[in-house]
């Protein structure tokens, strides 16, 4: 692109009086309309923002060095036409579920909560609930024919 393009395009008037009294008037960056002071602050922060996507650091972390939120630090790359080279990927550890089923109608038959199963699985009990709920499991009926025959 040309210079042009990347100049901070003003009006000769910084501010303007209208029914509501003074305001600053807008300028042009980039063909998007904002605050002198925020394309000023864009046309500086654009090499180091370059250089920060040629190292490798996340959006995430850049924006957080930068003191903006994903969400500005994503509008000003769009403005400046950037691509983010580095994107984060989330993983979750994977639970070894072996075995849970029995534990879980072995516990229920006992007369545990699944508050207690989920211990003895070394795991939390929402994911004992969650686990139960898909499988099918009426853990209740059970652990209630325990009550009664315990009686």
């Amino acid at each position: 692109m040309s210079d042009l393009y990347e100049t901070i395009i003003e009006s000769p008037i910084l501010f303007h009086q209208d029914k509501h009294g003074y305001r600053r008037n807008a300028v042009s960056y980039r063909g998007h309309k904002m605050y002198p002071s925020t394309a000023h602050r864009m046309k500086e922060l654009r090499p180091s923002v370059e250089e920060m996507n040629k190292r490798g650091m996340t959006l995430r972390k850049a924006a957080q060095k930068l003191g903006y939120t994903r969400q500005t630090f994503r509008k000003y790359l769009r403005i400046w036409g950037i691509r983010w080279l580095t994107t984060e990927r989330f993983t979750r550890k994977t639970i070894d579920k072996t075995g849970w089923r029995e534990a879980i109608l072995a516990g229920a038959q006992k007369g545990w909560t699944l508050q207690r199963i989920g211990e003895s699985l070394d795991t939390d009990l929402a994911n004992i609930h969650r686990y139960c709920k898909r499988h099918d499991i009426a853990w209740k009926a059970i652990r209630k024919n325990h009550e009664k025959e315990n009686r």
